[in-house]
Parts: C-alpha cells; sequence; structure tokens
C-alpha cells in the first residue's frame, strides 16, 4: 500500500498526522471537537482575545531587557529636560542683569524721566552755581570763595535716580597743586548734599600769592554700593576775590636744585611740627612738569649729618603743565630741630616721558640734592 505524502512538507505520512511537521487532516472527529460535522460550515465562536495571566506569585520583576531601555530612556529625557530648563533660567537671569546695569547707567545721566520725585532745593545762600546739567548741580558760597579760610562749602544736587557718591584727588589753587587736600560726598538718588573742598591754607605762600585766587578741580562720580566710576566732570574753576588769609611775614624764596628733561624742582622751605616748632615735620619742594604726560617724583634715598637715613620721604604726582606744592615727610619719631642738621641732602627717582617710546616713561635718578636748610 503506498504511503500518502504530507501536503504541507511532503515527507511520507499515515494519513492522519505527519510524524515531520505534526500535519494533522482535518477530519470528522476534529471538527466535532469545534461543535460542528462534516458538511456543516466551521464556526468559531468568541474569538475575542484573552490577556495571558503574568502574575508571578513570587512577585519577581518580569520586565524585559526592551522595558528597561524604555524606562532609562525616559530618565535620559527627563534629566536633559531639567538641564535644559536650568540652562534658560540662567541666560535669563543674564539677560535680566544685563538689562538692569544699561538702565541704571542711563538713569544715573538723567536719560530716564520716569521718576518724579520732588528733588529739595539748593540752600538759598549757595547763590554761585560752578556747574549745571540735567542729572548734577554744584553751588557755592559766594562769601566763602571771597574768604575760604580752609575750606569751601560746596552743594550738590543729585537729580539722578542712582545712589552716588563724588570724590576728588587733585585740587589746584593758584595755579598749584597743593597737598593734603580732598573731598568726598555721599549723594543718595533725588537729594542735596553739603560738604567741603578743603583747602590748607598754610601752603598758600609757597604759591606766591597770600590769597586764593582761583581753584581749579574735578569730581569724579560713583556707585555708592560698588563704588565703579559713572561719569566725570571736567575742571570745574572758582575765581575768588584777592582778599588775605594767612599773610607771610616776608616773601617765600626757592632754590633751584633741579631742571631737567621738563622737570623742575626748587626748595622752598621747611614745616615745624604742629606741637612743637623747634623741631622739624617736613621739607615743601616746589615742583613743575612742563611736559605732556604727567610725571611722579619720589625719595630713593637721604643724608642726615653724613649718616644715610630713611626717616625722609616725599611722592608727588605732577600732572602734565602743572605746578605742585611737595612735602618731603620727615619720621615723627626721628624728627629733629634746626640746630642738630648741618648737612642734609637727597636722591630722587622721576619718572619722565621717554622720547623712544609713545607714551611711555623712563625712570630719571636725580641727586643727590643738598638740601640748603639753614637758608631758608
Amino acid at each position: 500500500m503506498a504511503r500518502k505524502l504530507c501536503p504541507s512538507c511532503g515527507k511520507p505520512y499515515n494519513g492522519r498526522k505527519c510524524g515531520n511537521c505534526l500535519y494533522e487532516n482535518f477530519t470528522e472527529e476534529i471538527a466535532h471537537g469545534f461543535h460542528t460535522h462534516e458538511g456543516e460550515p466551521l464556526v468559531i465562536e468568541d474569538t475575542q482575545r484573552r490577556p495571558i495571566p503574568t502574575k508571578d506569585p513570587f512577585d519577581c520583576d518580569r520586565k524585559t531587557r526592551s522595558d528597561r531601555r524604555t524606562s532609562g530612556s525616559r530618565q535620559a529625557k527627563k534629566k536633559t529636560s531639567i538641564g535644559r530648563i536650568f540652562g534658560i533660567l540662567v541666560a535669563v537671569m543674564i539677560l535680566v542683569n544685563a538689562a538692569f546695569h544699561l538702565i541704571a547707567g542711563f538713569a544715573a545721566r538723567g536719560v530716564f524721566s520716569g521718576s518724579h520725585e520732588p528733588v529739595p532745593e539748593i540752600p538759598e545762600d549757595y547763590d554761585t552755581v560752578l556747574f549745571c546739567d540735567d542729572s548734577i548741580t554744584i553751588s557755592a558760597r559766594d562769601r566763602e570763595l571771597r574768604t575760604p579760610g580752609d575750606g569751601i562749602s560746596l552743594s550738590i544736587r543729585n537729580d539722578t535716580d542712582q545712589d552716588l557718591a563724588a570724590y576728588s584727588e587733585r585740587i589746584q589753587v593758584n595755579g598749584y597743586q597743593l597737598p593734603d587736600l580732598g573731598f568726598y560726598c555721599d549723594l543718595p538718588k533725588k537729594s542735596t548734599s553739603i560738604a567741603t573742598l578743603y583747602l590748607d591754607s598754610q601752603y598758600l605762600k609757597y604759591t606766591g600769592s597770600d590769597t586764593v585766587e582761583n581753584v581749579i578741580f574735578s569730581l569724579t562720580f560713583c556707585d555708592a554700593d560698588s563704588y565703579e566710576e559713572v561719569f566725570e566732570i571736567d575742571p570745574l574753576g572758582a575765581e575768588a576775590e584777592e582778599l588775605p588769609i594767612a599773610p607771610s611775614a616776608e616773601e617765600i624764596s626757592t632754590e633751584l636744585l633741579y631742571d631737567e628733561d621738563g622737570l623742575t624742582i626748587s626748595y622752598a622751605g621747611y614745616e615745624p611740627d604742629a606741637y612743637d616748632d623747634d623741631l622739624i615735620s617736613s621739607l615743601v619742594f616746589c615742583l613743575e612738569n612742563t611736559t605732556d604726560d604727567e610725571i611722579s617724583v619720589c625719595t630713593v634715598e637721604s643724608t642726615l649729618n653724613g649718616q644715610t637715613d630713611s626717616g625722609l620721604s616725599l611722592y608727588v604726582e605732577i600732572p602734565a603743565h602743572t605746578k605742585a606744592i611737595g612735602r618731603m615727610y620727615m619720621n615723627p619719631e626721628e624728627e629733629k630741630a634746626l640746630a642738630e642738621i648741618q648737612e642734609l641732602s637727597v636722591t630722587l627717582q622721576a619718572y619722565v616721558p621717554a622720547e623712544d617710546m609713545d607714551g611711555g616713561l623712563r625712570a630719571v635718578d636725580i641727586g643727590p640734592l643738598e638740601i640748603p636748610i639753614h637758608e631758608h
């Protein structure tokens, strides 16, 4: 009897079920399992899929690798999103900060006029206006310009929306930059402040005049909190009538010590100690800079009665085309009476313009210079 071939794989089989591919011929017995008989149509009821039970009695983690990858990618996306949000916040903060400083700078110069807070009026006795614009008004008392004594009181009105501070490091009187002068004033926004521009009248005699004929100064305005410079007002001039302040008994004479490289140094005398007139507290020099650059002069060495002495100290910065009065201070612990000094010499160093360097400076040793202390 010839064996039948499986219609599925072509291998011999018994006509009912292939032993190779497990093909099974559709018979009445099989059909009966589906509740049908030969000749009746096959109807399979309840074809809806049912979920396969996945409950694990031991509660083990049944996540597949793909599930783990999906979870990890979600966490990575979440971290990436947080990083992007943080970066955006930082960028916004930087832009807001830059905009704030820009607006504050404009406000300091009166660019914005949105604030209409009343500004206190300048006192009536400050009747001489030295400077005025939309941001700052500077006034002085006419009577103090006539007889300033040791200072001139200034009224400064701040019309800006920023707290400011004003200061001056260089003040010229009668064409000379004098030592120990200064000015500082706090200026709250939308307010008027009073401060004194100090003038030490004891140095007037070295300028060749016993009166304050003119005062020239510049003011720098900075932020009251950060002290960052906001703007500067060019040199202001104040004229005064020629009234005596500290008249000298005799005319001050000077001794020329050095005149080279656009720098002139002359010895003018000495100042006694404030508490003991017999002791010398400082030596006074008149300096003049005729160059187009600032020159600084300082002490390198001093010799007193043949012995090297470190108790004398001078440092002065002289703007271009300016005269200055410089004080060479003596160490208070080493102050001496005039009778104790037989000879005195000093060696100075100056930084003057270098001809082979555009805007550059070169160091120049000056001296030793013999100080004619007994002749003045």
